[in-house]
């Protein structure tokens, strides 16, 4: 009786063509994909913020300036707010001691900045015009609290020793609030460049 042999070897080979065949479906299996597959990110690779849909707004677009101080605001004030897409609230013929003060001027609604180019209308002593310059500071911020303050040179084209003495007050009044000071000339373009220049 050879059955018994016969069936042995049939089974051995029925057994080797299944392991051949499972063998062939591994290697044709595709590679499982990575975890992050899909993402550019890496291992060592950052991802890219994705850009805002707008774009990034420009400074000053948008915003509410109120420039207040000396006659000289009439004649460039509203060009340089148009420049920084802004818009202008023109208040001029300030003085600190005489005629319409800063406290005056001040009217709601609040603006985002506030420009305050002033003093050249004031004939006072330099301790004096530190002095106006002081409470004029005080009575914006008590005033419009949320209002970004700039402090712009007095518009002295060849300043003398006490015109000198009140710009340095001036600068020095900004130092000591941590307020920004534009030593700009009292112009449209000069204005703009400042501005830009310290970022707002």
């Amino acid at each position: 009786m050879n059955s018994r042999p016969s069936l042995t070897v049939g089974l051995g080979v029925t057994i080797l063509a299944l392991g051949v065949g499972v063998l062939v479906l591994l290697a044709l299996r595709p590679a499982p994909a990575p975890e992050n597959a899909g993402s550019s990110v890496g291992p060592h690779t950052a991802q890219s913020p994705s850009p805002s849909p707008q774009g990034s707004p420009t400074r000053g677009a948008g915003q509410v300036i109120a420039f207040i101080g000396d006659d000289h605001l009439e004649d460039w004030a509203d060009e340089a707010a148009a420049e920084l897409d802004a818009q202008a609230r023109v208040e001029s013929g300030v003085t600190l001691f005489e005629d319409i003060t800063v406290a005056a001027a001040l009217e709601d609604p609040a603006p985002d900045l506030v420009v305050l180019s002033i003093g050249t209308a004031d004939v006072v002593w330099a301790d004096d015009f530190a002095f106006g310059v002081s409470l004029a500071l005080d009575e914006i911020e008590t005033t419009w609290p949320e209002t970004t303050i700039v402090l712009m040179r007095p518009a002295w084209d060849e300043p003398d020793d006490l015109q000198a003495e009140k710009i340095d007050s001036v600068q020095q009044a900004a130092e000591a609030r941590d307020l920004i000071y534009l030593d700009a000339p009292a112009d449209a373009a000069g204005f703009v460049d400042a501005w830009t220049a310290a970022g707002l």
